[in-house]
């Protein structure tokens, strides 16, 4: 009975479901298409007295959906290709600027999405208000891990004599990156624990 409905989707949109999708998720047997947790982010985006952009939606269905929809199973995925990194690198002198940052913020996003799933459960809002944080904590996550590798492959060109100034270039980038960028995880994830209280009690500020 899916198959249908996405076909109209697909129609509507213009963007066809791919066949990871059509010839693989949908014949798993077993597997729960739960479409809860971004329905109701998308609800609380319509509550919204405001029109939500792209982000905000994009934000929501992150947390709601692909993070805690899963308990983390996607997060999980993620931390293994940074363990394995940190593994290679962990002793590495030249890579010690790329690679504690993102293994500490690694070590901390599993508490972090914790604690947030858990505010979740007590205050819906607070979801919510903690998402564009989250959202952008995860990319300085993902665009972390790219840029210590990008890091890593420079340096190891580096090293073995390659003078093309495209890899000093791509050294250069991830350490304005990891030096300018990265360290502002530290108070998004602050903002994003701040909760929705502040967000929610603005009656007389909008009157």
């Amino acid at each position: 009975h899916v198959l249908p409905h996405d076909q109209r989707i697909a129609q509507l949109t213009g963007q066809p479901f791919g066949a990871a999708y059509t010839d693989g998720l949908l014949n798993q047997v077993g597997t729960l298409l739960d479409s809860g947790p971004p329905i109701t982010a998308l609800l609380a985006v319509q509550a919204m007295e405001r029109p939500a952009d792209g982000p905000q939606v994009q934000a929501l269905d992150l947390l709601g959906r692909k993070i805690l929809g899963n308990q983390g199973a996607t997060l999980k995925k993620f931390g293994k290709l940074i363990g394995k990194l940190v593994e290679e690198e962990g002793v590495n002198e030249k890579m010690s600027e790329f690679i504690t940052p993102i293994a500490m913020l690694g070590d901390q996003m599993t508490k972090f999405t914790t604690e947030i799933g858990f505010k979740g459960m007590q205050n819906p809002d607070d979801v919510g208000a903690a998402s564009v944080d989250y959202l952008r904590v995860a990319g300085h996550l993902v665009f972390g891990y790219l840029f210590a590798r990008m890091a890593q492959v420079a340096l190891r060109e580096i090293a073995a004599g390659n003078a093309d100034p495209f890899y000093l270039g791509k050294l250069q980038t991830a350490r304005f990156y990891f030096a300018k960028l990265f360290p502002e995880t530290l108070t998004l994830m602050r903002t994003a624990r701040a909760g929705s209280q502040s967000l929610m009690d603005t009656d007389a500020a909008l009157a």
